[in-house]
């Protein structure tokens, strides 16, 4: 089996992605990731073989955002995505549409239109059995489509995107869907028609314990977090300011976490890490060190906590290992042979 990973336009998903990759090479499978041709040599770094794409472009530079200025963008929770975890009776179809309307064209096209053309030659090329892209890489889907590949979308962390997609549907009221529009341009282009599985995968690789996720009505395959490297061990207590890796090491090692979030898709890690009674949560702009202090002495001293971190350690280690789950990606790969 031939499978392409496309770790573009977030590379922030690539770390994520290694584990499954090395697991699908050591079974035998031939294995690409594609990739900016700037971070071809982090792919190689990790034991992959690379194949550069598109351009190294900067949507902040485009715009001409400082980079002092881009923290504090990406600060804020973006719509529609801010709607996950929100009580559905108050989202609106309006409120939803406004937010795809402006970030498909702002955020989405500016981040893959630099890669679709060439991923889909290089696809149409070496013609991949299965492709697995991370979850604002629409390339990856509009690659699959054109050559009649499986493809999954792996998400690393919650799935702000899952949902919010699952509530559009629920709650659209006419014709007007800006993401199912700009993708339809491009099944057409290569002689095949929009899917919904082109937003969201025909399967979702998902890390997170199901303790952890946003429910979704997506067809999903559980993946236990790997680490690539051995991290050195963090302590009684995990502080980290939202960082993925650092929260599923800590869900991993059975450790209280105190989350003090940053970017925009963090809070809802921190919010789900409190309700399943592993952790706290601070706002980052409110929060004093004396706060800090505070949330580490309880996470210290009150049982609850350890006791609950441990359970969620327990149900991550219930969760196939990559090795695993390569047999499941074969069996979805061979329905479309």
């Amino acid at each position: 089996m031939r499978v392409l990973f496309t770790s573009c336009p977030d590379e922030n998903a690539f770390p994520h992605m290694v584990a499954l990759a090395r697991a699908l090479a050591a079974a035998g499978h031939e294995v690409r990731v594609a990739c900016r041709p700037g971070f071809a040599a982090e792919v190689t770094r990790a034991g992959l073989t690379a194949v550069p794409i598109g351009r190294d472009h900067d949507v902040w530079r485009a715009f001409g955002v400082a980079p002092g200025e881009r923290a504090a963008l990406r600060s804020a929770m973006i719509e529609p995505y801010d709607v996950a975890g929100q009580d559905e009776r108050y989202i609106t179809w309006e409120y939803l549409l406004s937010g795809y309307d402006y970030h498909v064209t702002w955020w989405h096209k500016m981040d893959n239109l630099p890669l679709i053309s060439q991923l889909v030659a290089y696809a149409q090329q070496w013609r991949p059995d299965l492709v697995i892209w991370e979850p604002t890489g629409f390339a990856g889907s509009v690659a699959a489509k054109a050559v009649g590949a499986a493809h999954a979308r792996l998400v690393p962390g919650v799935d702000i995107h899952g949902v919010t997609r699952g509530h559009f549907l629920r709650l659209k009221q006419d014709y007007q869907d800006p993401l199912a529009d700009w993708l339809s341009g491009y099944a057409g282009k290569y002689g095949t028609d929009f899917s919904e599985d082109m937003v969201t995968g025909q399967v979702t690789i998902n890390q997170l314990p199901g303790s952890l996720r946003l429910a979704t009505d997506l067809p999903d395959v559980p993946m236990r977090y790997t680490p690539v490297d051995q991290p050195s061990p963090p302590g009684d207590v995990v502080v980290h300011d939202g960082d993925l890796t650092a929260f599923l090491e800590a869900v991993r090692l059975g450790l209280p976490q105190l989350v003090v979030p940053v970017y925009f898709d963090q809070p809802p890690l921190g919010d789900r890490i409190v309700e399943c009674g592993a952790g706290l949560q601070l706002h980052p702009h409110t929060t004093s060190a004396a706060d800090v202090e505070r949330c580490e002495a309880r996470l210290r001293t009150e049982p609850s906590f350890r006791d609950s971190a441990v359970a969620l350690r327990d149900e991550m280690l219930t969760m196939p290992a990559p090795a695993e789950v390569v047999v499941r990606l074969d069996e979805l790969a061979a329905t479309h042979r």
